[in-house]
């Protein structure tokens, strides 16, 4: 089945998006698209860029109803897979910074499996097609606080931050290096774009070439 992650009934302006910069073998479900917000949740997320099928757990989580480390867990527990990805720790992470980055790395990769690209690959399933793209800064969590950079997001309702650095070859530039693609996700499965590259990946199937970068080389 296409994933089609736009919305017929909101509009979207492309315009110079592309041009401002903001493994185990199995093989992720699609994720779910659910129906197209109401005129209320329309106003509510202006900028709406997919909407995606979130678990209770997930959406307790977002919401502050369930802790990391019993979300962690479970994470786990439902997808062996993520586990095994190796994490790959930072020049002068400690012992503990470790743990918490590796906890966080298998957080944004579950969330990935949920992320729908708009080539028809989830964001999981891309980074693992990828040989060079598992960036070491990736992350997911709630943001308890709509402040600072988060303020623009603010809602009655929860939301979270989904952040991933892949690195990608730069076309033109004969080196390789990561980029940011990140997106907000609120707890009724509304998904915005963060960067203007992330706005570009959930909209236009040629992504790479639009961002001109090159996970392959």
């Amino acid at each position: 089945m296409k994933i089609t992650p736009l919305f017929a009934a909101l509009s979207l302006c492309l315009v110079g998006c592309g041009n401002n910069d903001s493994a185990p073998n199995n093989k992720s479900a699609q994720p779910a698209i659910i129906a197209t917000p109401d005129q209320s949740a329309q106003q509510t997320h202006s900028k709406i860029v997919a909407a995606i099928k979130l678990s209770d757990m997930d959406v307790r989580y977002i919401k502050g109803e369930l802790d990391e480390d019993s979300f962690d867990q479970l994470i786990l527990k439902g997808n062996p897979d993520i586990g095994r990805v190796k994490y790959q720790p930072r020049a002068n992470e400690d012992r503990d910074d470790i743990a918490n980055s590796k906890r966080e790395f298998r957080r944004a990769l579950y969330f990935a499996k949920k992320i729908p690209l708009a080539n028809g690959q989830t964001m999981f399933d891309w980074l693992k097609s990828c040989p060079y793209s598992m960036g070491e800064n990736m992350y997911a969590s709630r943001v308890p606080v709509a402040t600072g950079a988060y303020e623009s997001f603010a809602s009655n309702l929860s939301f979270m931050d989904a952040t991933y650095h892949p690195i990608l070859s730069m076309k033109g530039y004969g080196n390789r290096d990561d980029i940011s693609l990140s997106w907000i996700i609120y707890e009724d499965g509304a998904v915005k774009a963060f960067t203007s590259r992330a706005l570009v990946y959930l909209s236009n199937p040629n992504f790479e070439t639009e961002s001109a970068t090159d996970c392959r080389q």
